[in-house]
């Protein structure tokens, strides 16, 4: 278990870094599949319809804030599956995203910029392995990251008795 203060590197990219990491590693080994999160599954037949009777949309870029209608389509949803009872505005609380990645990193710098817990510095807790983009959102901010076991042993899962309480006290994400 390790506490890194991301700082400590500013400069290298996420690739950098995982080069760095690899550099004892035979060639000729196994490789290590970094594409967790895309996409293995084949395209659902509504939506093929729906983009072959729209594909004439797809000239210029969709407004910003998504439509009014979409927008409304998810404060619906979120009220019905979360019981929300009216708290979801569609044009305050309802953004598209390029991506499930993008959601993340905005979620992690708003928890380390907008909710301080003390004094100290903010603390990300990652699984190690990890997200990388939980960690690119801490090093923006500067946040330290704690590094806690998630062993293959334990099917990659966390060992959350693992971590200091400490650390729990101080943990942002």
């Amino acid at each position: 278990m390790t506490l890194q203060h991301s700082g400590n590197n500013k400069s290298a990219s996420p690739f950098q870094r995982v080069t760095d990491l690899l550099v004892t590693t035979e060639p000729g080994k196994p490789p290590i599949n970094l594409s967790i999160g895309e996409p293995r599954h084949g395209t659902p037949n509504f939506v093929k319809t729906v983009l072959a009777d729209t594909w004439q949309e797809f000239g210029r870029y969709p407004p910003i804030r998504g439509t009014a209608t979409w927008r409304k389509a998810v404060t619906n949803w979120l009220e019905k599956r979360y019981s929300l009872d009216g708290t979801i505005d569609p044009d305050k609380h309802v953004l598209p995203l390029c991506g499930t990645r993008e959601g993340l990193f905005y979620a992690a710098l708003a928890a380390h910029t907008w909710i301080q817990k003390t004094d100290t510095p903010t603390l990300t807790l990652l699984p190690n392995p990890f997200y990388q983009v939980y960690a690119s959102s801490s090093s923006i901010t500067g946040a330290e990251i704690g590094y806690y076991e998630a062993p293959a042993s334990n099917g990659f899962l966390p060992k959350f008795e693992s971590i200091p309480k400490k650390w729990l006290d101080q943990a942002q994400i």
